[in-house]
């Protein structure tokens, strides 16, 4: 699945979401990613 029809989908389904939740589920995940990408170096 592209990376981008994937953020789409993300999006649409958690419009619904109060925004801040949103953001900060999306920064939770933001850096999850970046310590995973950091221990693979």
């Amino acid at each position: 699945m592209p990376i981008h029809n994937y953020a789409t989908f993300f999006i649409k389904y958690n419009w619904n979401m109060p925004k801040s939740m949103f953001i900060y589920f999306f920064r939770e995940a933001f850096k999850i990613t970046l310590i995973n990408m950091l221990m693979w170096l």
